[in-house]
C-alpha cells in the first residue's frame, strides 16, 4: 500500500500512484457551538495520475488551506477577511489582535470609535483603498464598489436614536469566490432587511448590544428575516474594554446560529460545499476513516457532516 503523508495545514509530504492512506491533523468544529478541536483523520484513496500531485518549482507542496478564504474576528464590531487570493479587507478595525497583515481595503460603517479606528491598520498594501460611511453614502444613496476580487454593497444601518440611517450603513462583502458576507453595522432593524434574503447571504453578522442598537431578540428576528446560511452574533457588549461576552452570544437564538469566538479564525465555505449536508455521510467512500479520539457512532448527522467537509481535501489531494 502506498502511503501518503498530510501535515497539518494539509501539505503532500509523498505522493505515489495508487492506493494511499492520507493522513491529516484537522480541527473541526462539531457543532454550530462547539470550540474547534483538533482530530487525526486517515483516509484510504485511490490516488490519480501523479501529475495532479506535482509540487511547484519552488519545491513546496500545495497547501489545501490556501485555497480557502478566511475570516477573522477580532471582538466587537472588528472583521478581518483574508480572501483566497491573499487580499485582506478590515472591516470597523478596533478591538483586539490580527492587524499585522497588509491592508488592500479599509471598510467603515460609521464614526464611533469603536467601528473607526483606522489608524490601527498602519501596514497598508499599495493601492489599499478606504471606504467610509461617507462614499458609501454619496450622493444620498448607497454605493457599490467593484474591486475584483470583493465587491462591496453598502446597505442601510441605523434607525435608532445613537445612529441615524444617513450617517450609518452595513455592508455585504462579495468575494470572487461567490462567498458573501453581511455586516449590519450598528442599527436596529432596518426597511431594506425584508429584500436582503433574496441574496442569499453565506455569513450574517448581527449586533445585539441591547444598548446602543437592537437586543438579542430583534437581532434574531433580523436573522430570520435575512435568512443568511450562518447567523453570527457580534457586537455584543457595550462596556468598554470587553469586547465580546460568549454567555451573552450564546443567547441569540436562531436554528442556524454561529458564534465565533473573540481572536478566533474560520474558513469560509461557499453555499454549495454545505449541499453535502443533505447527503448521508458514509465514510465507506473513503473505505476507511479514522479519528483518533472520538467514537463515530455517537455523533449526530451534523456533526459528521462538519468532518466529512473536512476528510473531503484529503480526497481531493489525490
Amino acid at each position: 500500500m502506498k502511503v501518503a503523508e498530510v501535515s497539518e495545514k494539509g501539505r503532500i509530504t509523498g505522493r505515489k500512484k495508487g492506493t494511499a492512506v492520507i493522513t491529516a491533523k484537522v480541527r473541526a468544529r462539531l457543532t454550530k457551538y462547539s470550540k474547534a478541536k483538533s482530530y487525526t483523520l486517515k483516509c484510504k484513496v485511490k490516488v490519480k495520475e501523479a501529475e495532479a500531485l506535482v509540487q511547484p518549482k519552488d519545491g513546496t507542496a500545495p497547501d489545501a488551506t490556501d485555497s480557502y478564504a478566511k475570516l477573522l474576528y477580532q471582538g466587537q464590531a472588528s472583521i478581518r477577511i483574508t480572501t483566497k487570493e491573499g487580499k485582506v479587507i478590515y472591516i470597523d478595525p478596533y478591538a483586539g489582535d490580527g492587524y499585522d497583515k497588509g491592508a488592500d481595503l479599509i471598510l467603515v460603517t460609521h464614526s464611533h470609535y469603536d467601528h473607526n479606528g483606522v489608524s490601527k491598520v498602519a501596514a497598508r498594501n499599495d493601492g489599499c483603498r478606504i471606504v467610509t460611511w461617507k462614499e458609501a453614502l454619496s450622493g444620498g444613496r448607497h454605493q457599490t464598489f467593484d474591486y475584483g476580487f470583493a465587491r462591496v454593497e453598502a446597505v442601510e444601518a441605523g434607525y435608532n436614536s445613537w445612529h441615524d440611517v444617513s450617517e450609518c450603513v452595513g455592508y455585504i462583502v462579495t468575494l470572487s469566490d461567490g462567498i458573501s458576507v453581511y455586516v449590519t453595522g450598528d442599527t436596529s432593524k432596518t426597511r431594506q432587511m425584508s429584500t436582503l434574503s433574496e441574496k442569499h447571504i453565506d455569513y450574517a453578522f448581527f449586533c445585539c448590544d441591547g444598548v446602543f442598537n437592537m437586543d438579542l431578540e430583534e437581532a434574531a428576528e433580523c436573522a430570520a428575516i435575512v435568512g443568511a446560511r450562518y447567523s453570527i452574533p457580534y457586537h455584543v457588549a457595550a462596556k468598554d474594554g470587553v469586547y465580546f461576552d460568549r454567555s451573552r452570544a450564546e443567547q441569540f437564538d436562531v436554528e442556524n446560529r454561529l458564534i465565533i469566538d473573540q481572536g478566533e479564525e474560520i474558513e469560509l465555505s461557499a453555499a454549495e460545499d454545505q449541499e453535502e449536508d443533505n447527503m448521508s455521510y458514509d465514510f465507506n467512500k473513503f473505505d476507511k476513516v479514522t479519528i483518533t479520539g472520538i467514537d463515530l457512532d455517537t455523533l449526530s448527522g451534523e456533526e459528521l457532516s462538519v468532518l466529512y467537509r473536512q476528510a473531503q481535501y484529503c480526497q481531493a489531494m489525490c
